[in-house]
């Protein structure tokens, strides 16, 4: 099976970063683990309840909902929001989330699911996987929308471990998939990220650069894949 790239664009947060939030410096412990770049697939077949829709209009309500709950979502996660500045830095700018929109050409996702081939997984994640530590002017988030032949969808995404671990990651997958699944019935006051690491562990310029890069330098990061029924 192959993948086909259709199209590439930057989803941007529904709402401007204020601008004393535009930088975001990592916090030490973010600092001592290697800022490499953690990649989850999220894999939804098709079920009885979505099968019957329209192929062509069901896929294209399908993306726009993507991206619109994933531009709610980057509001309030703001720094996933931004680019790489430098090692220490996040530049809070708004450019937004790298987003792909692709199409698997010669299989079936059922076949994929059956039969998973690990060089397979690797092309339902955006380009940038062939790097895996982000360089100044990288994105913090990047995502990649696959759609199969029979309508079901896997969605490749990747986060710098720079703004976080694999809960804060866990929780801005929740967060955006609650948007998409129910937009506007969400309570923003308990769902809303606190940014508070830097300030309760502060960055520490006298750390060596050099044990951090070396540490990370053979670093492979398994790719998490999961499945989802559509709803």
């Amino acid at each position: 099976m192959e993948v086909e790239m259709l199209s590439q664009l930057c989803i941007k947060p529904s709402t401007p970063t204020p601008d004393h939030l535009k930088t975001y410096k990592i916090s030490l412990i973010d600092q001592i683990i290697p800022s490499y770049y953690v990649p989850m697939i999220l894999v939804y077949p098709m079920n009885q309840e979505t099968e019957h829709l329209p192929s062509g209009s069901f896929k294209s309500e399908r993306s726009l909902r993507l991206k619109q709950s994933l531009s709610e979502a980057l509001t309030i996660f703001y720094p996933l929001a931004g680019k790489v500045k430098d090692d220490l830095t996040i530049d809070c700018d708004d450019e937004g989330a790298c987003y792909v929109e692709a199409r698997s050409v010669g299989g079936s996702l059922s076949q994929h699911l059956s039969q998973p081939d690990p060089k397979f997984n690797r092309k339902l994640l955006p380009p940038e996987l062939n790097c895996w530590r982000p360089s100044p002017g990288s994105h913090v988030v990047l995502v990649q929308e696959t759609t199969f032949a029979c309508g079901g969808i896997a969605i490749g995404v990747l986060i710098t471990h720079m703004v976080g671990d694999g809960m804060a990651f866990g929780s801005f997958l929740n967060y955006w998939a609650a948007q998409a699944h129910t937009p506007g019935e969400l309570d923003i006051a308990q769902l809303r990220p606190i940014f508070e690491s830097p300030s309760l562990f502060p960055q520490n310029d006298a750390y060596p650069k050099e044990a951090t890069l070396r540490s990370g330098r053979d670093h492979r990061v398994p790719i998490s894949q999961l499945l989802y029924p559509m709803q």
